[in-house]
């Protein structure tokens, strides 16, 4: 009966905390699923199951780098369309089935963090509302941070000395899943071997090395771990096999490395030198050297067993640079975003680095604290190498891995001031301790008021009728007035009636530009039953369309144009288009030159549409 009283849930004040964080994160994603803006990269995600439900096979049909996210979509696409007989409405589908994912999730962390009062409920809110890039749909980006802080809640934070087998075999299942995302996150596991290996080979020297990480540096729980990354290997790998094969996707290396966005050379990324300078833009040269010094002074505090007062000074500091970053980036991002549509570009940047400044203030908010969290240690390890790991696969400034950091950040800060409000002797009370401990928690509370504003800045799209969006549209309509002005952030909007995007509410500009291009894919539907394929950057095109893609991917890249798409209908002539689409208002490509470029290789006649320009390929010799 004790025994029963002990373990009986109790409802306490950290409970209703969570049940508001909660609350407010449904709200958030909710709000978002309907009036989200939608950013290319979006639509993109679906049209690989929906290629690969037409016959079109992983690394061989389909050339886009970012591709085996699909494999983890198939499901859920099927099934969408199973259900319904179509694509339409599968944006707001998948956008409410990411919601559900985020909210189980969030409930799933806070439960692991629960004892951890205040800052396990932070933890929780920060990481599932902060979603790379501001999309809130099931996407590499959100997958590839999901997964590894699920795996590594089964394999750091379990209240056993020993997990059980089955929740290993599911943290290596889930640290699978994370690869097909971001292959770079393979990374993790190939240093937990390493490190297996090294402990195993020091006991038979009678050395214990990194005793303190026997929770997860363990034969048996790599043996487990093992299993379920092999498991989900093994039935990848025969589908993969089965389906696109290996020697074919071999003999098509030549197609897939012609994606200027991603080339590598054989020791790193050719793209490091314009991440850095794009980290260097976001957050300002001086602040982006403080960062990691920050670190480095708790380092030394931490080496020469500082007192209070000097932790609390380098408390403060670190906040300090964790606040200027985001303020700067925050500033340059606010003032050029509302004026300027090329900031978009920008938004990126900062979407993506946004993470440098937390993984140092998490690293030295650690470093300061006296009481150490060996599991909280090994979340901060993780968030490091799946920086590393992804940082080298990616085409853009993609160090989110270090949003991972969230977790032992807020547990060292919650430490960090727990020690520093603890009595001393009043006569070795230093009163400069009192002042910088005020100063820190100032400085604490400014750092959450940058993540929700930063947060709130990604969901710059879902208030779809902002001024950021009447000027895109006014740019891509000269001399014509939209119909979204009016003051309401969410007002003056009206919900797409059918295709991909049916349910979403956009402002009438956009929906009426959305109405304009399924008229013109009608039209073609009338016209041929040859594949399809729109020069332009605007992929839910091809989820409404039935035709079969003609193309390597849905997305564009203006730089590959017309090379690479020549050298995809040489490589598969079935996949040869007989009208190529041309969408006059894709923002991001210019889509007359790409008509121009294009007719000066193939020829052909145009013709005009409401919304593009057909361009009718010559018939093939």
């Amino acid at each position: 009966m004790t025994e029963r009283k002990r373990n009986k849930f109790i409802f306490t004040r950290t409970d209703a905390l969570a049940l508001t964080a909660f609350v407010l994160l449904a709200v958030s994603l909710l709000v978002g699923a309907f009036y989200a803006d939608l950013i290319p990269d979006e639509a993109y995600y679906y049209t690989i199951p929906q290629r690969l439900a037409q016959g079109d096979r992983l690394f061989v049909e389909i050339w886009q780098m970012s591709q085996l996210v699909g494999v983890l979509l198939i499901l859920p696409y099927r099934l969408f369309v199973a259900a319904t007989g179509s694509t339409e409405g599968i944006i707001l589908f998948m956008r409410l089935l990411f919601a559900a994912i985020d909210l189980a999730f969030f409930v799933y962390f806070y439960l692991k963090l629960r004892d951890r009062g205040l800052w396990g409920v932070l933890a929780a809110l920060f990481f599932c509302a902060d979603q790379p890039l501001g999309m809130l749909t099931l996407n590499y980006y959100n997958m590839g941070l999901i997964f590894p802080a699920a795996a590594g809640m089964l394999l750091f934070l379990d209240k056993k000395e020993k997990t059980a087998a089955p929740k290993l075999v599911l943290a290596g299942v889930l640290l699978s899943f994370a690869v097909l995302n971001d292959p770079g996150l393979a990374l993790a596991y190939a240093l937990l071997t390493l490190l297996v290996f090294l402990r195993e080979v020091g006991k038979k020297k009678g050395k214990d090395l990194f005793s303190s990480y026997a929770f997860v540096v363990d034969r048996r729980v790599w043996l487990w771990l093992t299993g379920g990354v092999v498991l989900t290997a093994a039935a990848f790998l025969v589908w993969f096999q089965a389906t696109s094969g290996i020697q074919n996707v071999l003999a098509n290396m030549a197609g897939l490395r012609s994606d200027s966005e991603y080339q590598y050379s054989l020791l790193g990324n050719d793209l490091i030198r314009r991440k850095v300078e794009n980290a260097a833009k976001v957050f300002g040269v001086v602040n982006l050297i403080l960062s990691p010094l920050t670190a480095l002074a708790a380092l030394v505090c931490r080496k020469k067993r500082a007192g209070k007062t000097v932790r609390a000074a380098v408390l403060a500091i670190s906040l300090a640079s964790f606040v200027a970053c985001h303020a700067v980036a925050l500033a340059r991002l606010g003032g050029s975003y509302a004026s300027d549509p090329a900031a978009y570009v920008f938004f990126i940047a900062y979407n993506t680095t946004g993470s440098i400044p937390l993984f140092f203030c998490a690293l030295s908010l650690c470093l300061l604290s006296e009481t150490q969290d060996r599991r909280m240690n090994a979340f901060l390890i993780l968030s490091a190498v799946a920086t590393l790991g992804v940082d080298y696969f990616s085409n853009i400034v993609l160090v989110f891995g270090g949003r991972l950091a969230y977790f032992p950040a807020l547990h060292y800060l919650g430490e960090t001031v727990r020690e520093l409000r603890t009595q001393e002797d009043k006569k070795k009370r230093d009163p400069a301790v009192g002042g910088l401990r005020a100063a820190a928690a100032a400085l604490a509370c400014l750092s959450a008021v940058c993540v929700a504003a930063f947060i709130f800045m990604q969901r710059d799209h879902t208030f779809v009728s902002h001024r950021s969006d009447r000027m895109l549209y006014g740019m891509k309509h000269p001399g014509e007035e939209t119909a979204a002005e009016s003051s309401g952030l969410l007002a003056g909007t009206r919900a797409l009636a059918r295709g991909p995007l049916k349910g979403l509410r956009q402002t009438p500009g956009f929906a009426a530009e959305y109405d304009a291009y399924l008229a013109d894919l009608d039209a073609i539907a009338e016209r041929t039953d040859a594949p399809f394929y729109a020069a332009a950057n605007i992929p839910y095109l091809y989820l409404y369309t039935d035709l079969p893609a003609g193309s390597y991917s849905s997305l564009f890249v203006d730089t590959d144009h017309p090379d690479r798409i020549l050298l995809y209908w040489q490589t598969f002539p079935e996949k040869r288009p007989e009208i190529v689409y041309v969408p006059k208002y894709d923002f991001f490509s210019d889509g007359m030159n790409c008509m121009r470029l294009l007719r000066e290789k193939t020829g052909g006649t145009v013709t005009e549409g409401e919304a593009g320009y057909f361009l009718r390929l010559p018939d093939r010799d």
